[in-house]
């Protein structure tokens, strides 16, 4: 979600808000958003939203699906130790 994108910036990552499923469905889905075959790592605060998504994209045909343990808040408490 956008508010959490203020904790933290990283380069080439593409929001896909779950609360904004209906927009972005059909290109993922599909896999004309992102690359079925590429490495996919999912994230959001706490990391509970996105295992949720990441399970998403799995059966979607992602192959290579990554969620960040822990979210947003455990990477920016190690990057800023």
């Amino acid at each position: 979600e956008e508010p959490e994108l203020e904790i933290v910036k990283l380069p080439g990552f593409v929001n896909f808000p779950m609360s904004q499923h209906a927009k972005w469905a059909e290109g993922v889905d599909k896999g004309e958003a992102l690359d079925k075959g590429k490495e996919t790592v999912v994230l959001c605060h706490h990391g509970v939203r996105s295992k949720s998504m990441a399970t998403y994209l799995s059966q979607q045909g992602y192959v290579r699906v990554r969620n960040l343990t822990g979210g947003i808040e455990a990477y920016a408490a190690e990057i800023d130790r």
